[in-house]
């Protein structure tokens, strides 16, 4: 009788400095000798759980890859870096004052409507109001995942494996909760335009 090896589930994970994801190879699209090495150079981290290294129907072969400065907080700052220092150079060239006070604030698009916020920086104070435009928002910090027009890389251009989402569950951790749930009240199944919805719903609240 053969083993029946447990289904396994990937997840994603987000904490203040970093995120994070594991998936199990089986549940992936790798089928070709090079996808796999390129894996195994330093993203493959193979564990047996059987009772001894000879049952390898307990092997389970797991792409794991870690982004430090993509957790929440890490991510906002460096947002807000650029922030300041793309607006600091503008204001040099244009001759303006924008967020140079509370009266003139740069109106940020990833805040939620009428949010003030404030940058410290060198001295210097940067002081923000939101318009929460979410659809400029993603567009302003799409850069900032880094990923490149190579179909198999996810953030940061690191590679990953092609995944079949339409056939794959995932479960997210940490902020991916949070954010869903504590703000947005939506913990549970995700959906992403519904999710969409509800954030562009939220960023126009006063």
């Amino acid at each position: 009788m053969g083993v029946l090896k447990s289904l396994t589930t990937p997840d994603w994970k987000m904490k203040s400095s970093s995120a994070g994801q594991a998936i199990n190879l089986p549940t992936l699209a790798v089928r070709t000798r090079s996808e796999v090495e390129e894996v195994a150079k330093n993203l493959l981290a193979e564990f047996n759980l059987g009772c001894d290294a000879h049952q390898t129907e307990h092997v389970y072969r797991v792409y794991v890859a870690t982004f430090l400065g993509f957790g929440g907080n890490a991510a906002r700052q460096r947002y807000e870096d650029s922030l300041f220092t793309s607006t600091v150079l503008k204001n040099r060239l244009l001759g303006k004052q924008t967020g140079l006070t509370s009266d003139s604030p740069y109106l940020d698009p990833c805040l939620p409507l009428d949010a003030q916020d404030e940058i410290q920086q060198n001295g210097q104070t940067m002081y923000l109001r939101g318009t929460g435009d979410f659809n400029l928002c993603r567009e302003i910090i799409q850069p900032f995942m880094n990923k490149t027009n190579e179909t198999q890389t996810s953030l940061n251009g690191v590679y990953q494996p092609a995944v079949h989402f339409q056939n794959s569950e995932f479960y997210g951790f940490s902020e991916f909760y949070y954010c869903t749930e504590d703000v947005l009240r939506m913990g549970g199944d995700y959906n992403a335009a519904k999710f969409t919805k509800a954030a562009k719903e939220f960023r126009f609240e006063v």
